[in-house]
């Protein structure tokens, strides 16, 4: 059997709403393609690198 049918993953990534409950921001992010879920994302690994290095540049 080929192993590549046999592989499964899933990508999981947790996108918060300000002022938004759960199950609010869930039903939103249903609605959008995989392009814009994956440009959030990266927008908000972004900027947690940017307050990471602010961080770091402080000592």
């Amino acid at each position: 059997m080929d192993k590549l049918h046999d592989v499964e993953g899933s990508i999981e990534i947790v996108l918060s709403i300000p002022g938004k409950t759960k199950e609010e921001a869930e039903e939103k992010y249903l609605k959008l393609s995989i392009e814009e879920v994956l440009r959030i994302a990266l927008l908000q690994i972004r900027a947690a690198e940017l307050d990471r290095f602010d961080s770091d540049s402080v000592h």
